[in-house]
């Protein structure tokens, strides 16, 4: 299953979403949306580093809501570029997904050429960016 991307100006001047939408509950449609998700955000980290960057940041809020950007050591300063997947997660498996999608992350970073060649520290949030675990 391919995602359908669709680029929109937020209301910072200089920042655009990418945002899809997986309407399948199906769990391999829902790790190809995670795997396409972050195949997304890495080939956007070229217009996305910046003196500053030090963080490649995957978010999982609302057990539905995938975000990915590049952020400062505060992670409050993020990149030009923000990759946002919505997905569509049994209520019965919420608990389930969110390990699943950790884990998917994880795997896909450790094994992506494209994304070693760039100095950034992968974290994972659930919600709240305070508290990250290193991917």
């Amino acid at each position: 299953m391919s995602l359908t991307w669709e680029t929109t100006q937020t209301d910072h001047p200089s920042q655009q979403m990418h945002s899809a939408i997986c309407l399948s509950t199906d769990e391999n449609a829902i790790k190809e949306a995670i795997d396409n998700s972050l195949h997304k955000a890495i080939s956007l980290l070229g217009e996305n580093i910046e003196d500053d960057s030090l963080y490649f940041l995957v978010e999982w809020k609302n057990n539905s809501e995938f975000t990915i950007v590049v952020s400062d050591d505060s992670k409050q300063e993020i990149s030009p570029s923000i990759v946002y997947c919505r997905l569509t997660i049994p209520t019965e498996k919420k608990n389930y997904f969110n390990e699943k999608i950790r884990y998917w992350t994880r795997d896909y970073l450790t094994t992506s050429n494209d994304f070693i060649h760039f100095s950034l520290v992968a974290i994972f949030s659930q919600g709240d960016r305070k508290k990250t675990e290193l991917l």
